[in-house]
């Protein structure tokens, strides 16, 4: 079938799957499941804030719900179905949940250390379930190594994505999924975990609903529609199966394409406004945490850079394009408790009409995918006057020389020490 016999075909499963999408936003809307105190508070996104909090809370025995370890009981049944030969976790074999747990300062040459999500204790036997929650953050290097290495004869490890994928290669070095550690995701695991929970609270409606909002708002960040309009969805692509393989391969290079010419426009304007300053790309535009680098060319080695990222619609925040300020060296005399993170300082989401920039989301998309547009022009030109107020408003604040003097001062006083 050629491409323009094939257009038909197209239209049709487009306009049918576009119905079914509208239909169960009817029904989202007659249940009044747009109303969601999470997403209100613009916590969606935040993987400590929120999730690691309210997936904590449920599975602790001790938790507010008053359930004791009813909660992780259906947990540890989800995890003995997915591995039934390998795990078989008995109930309430395990008494302590922690939050951030502290497993020693960070070695990179020993691979140990660092904060576990959240730790499953059990104490007779001795047994530990690591979790670690990665929604948007990055992996850091040798991560999953590292918690791995704690009491690795007695610890399991998962690793807990929206869509349960591989952790990055710093971070595994040169272990394997479901051989050293599990792979665990939000789509599935997650959302099968929390619909048990709900049949156990069906008629307590304060905690009920609180786990039913929390449910819907992991089904939206999933992308994930009822078993209803799945099963029609399903039956519409296998009845289109042609159509829905170039739908699926267009859709992913014509993304491609309005964020690359998206970045490179950026990139050439910036080179041309910022005079004192290397404008350059990070990563390809499909990685996570695609980016455009900024760094000053006033000094051979400073220690910031300015970063605007990501142009793949996926990262921190949920993928909003932002800006923000990088410090190259990860020190320890540079921390400061207002800092974002030991690597980002002073994050700036984009904000363009009212709404937020963001290259996953349609209504950015629209904006930028024909570069001779207008609307085109408007957010390029948009997002280079954010850049230049953004990095005068830091220098003015002399944020770099605030750096170099704390790290003259430590250099000093560990020269004195020696």
């Amino acid at each position: 079938m050629t491409k323009n016999e094939m257009i038909p075909q197209i239209d049709n499963l487009l306009s049918k799957t576009e119905t079914i999408l509208a239909h169960q936003e009817e029904v989202e809307q007659l249940k009044g499941e747009k109303f969601n105190v999470f997403s209100i508070l613009k916590l969606t996104h935040l993987e400590d804030r929120l999730h690691s909090h309210f997936i904590k809370e449920l599975l602790d025995p001790e938790g507010s719900h008053l359930k004791k370890g009813l909660f992780l009981n259906l947990f540890l049944h989800i995890l003995n179905k997915k591995w039934p030969d390998e795990l078989q976790y008995k109930s309430d074999e395990f008494s302590k949940v922690h939050r951030e747990f502290h497993i020693g300062a960070i070695d990179p040459l020993n691979k140990t250390g660092g904060r576990i999500d959240i730790l499953i204790e059990g104490s007779s036997p001795k047994r530990f379930i690591s979790i670690e929650n990665k929604i948007y953050a990055g992996d850091q290097k040798n991560q999953i190594e590292r918690y791995c290495n704690f009491e690795d004869k007695i610890n399991d490890v998962y690793y807990l994505t929206l869509d349960g994928k591989e952790p990055h290669i710093s971070s595994i070095g040169n272990l394997k999924s479901d051989e050293h550690f599990k792979l665990i995701s939000f789509k599935t695991h997650i959302i099968d975990w929390l619909e048990l929970c709900l049949k156990e609270v069906y008629d307590e409606p304060i905690l009920r609903e609180s786990i039913k909002q929390y449910l819907i708002l992991i089904q939206k960040l999933t992308h994930t529609v009822s078993d209803k309009f799945e099963k029609e969805i399903d039956k519409l692509i296998i009845n289109n199966l042609e159509a829905a393989k170039y739908v699926a391969s267009a859709y992913k290079s014509s993304l491609q394409r309005i964020r690359e010419n998206f970045r490179t426009t950026l990139m050439m304007e910036l080179t041309k406004t910022l005079k004192e300053y290397k404008v350059y790309n990070a990563r390809d535009v499909n990685a996570r945490h695609s980016a455009l680098w900024i760094k000053s060319t006033k000094n051979d080695d400073p220690i910031l850079k300015f970063g605007l990222e990501t142009f793949s619609g996926d990262g921190h925040y949920g993928g909003n394009l932002m800006l923000g300020t990088y410090k190259r060296r990860k020190l320890d005399e540079l921390k400061d408790p207002d800092h974002f993170s030991d690597w980002w300082i002073e994050l700036k989401d984009l904000e363009y009409k009212n709404h937020y920039l963001n290259l996953g989301k349609q209504s950015t998309l629209l904006l930028i995918q024909d570069s001779n547009s207008d609307d085109f022009r408007k957010v390029v030109n948009f997002v280079i006057q954010e850049v230049i107020e953004y990095i005068k408003s830091i220098e003015d604040q002399k944020v770099n020389e605030k750096l170099e003097a704390k790290l003259k001062d430590s250099k000093a006083s560990n020269n004195s020490k020696a």
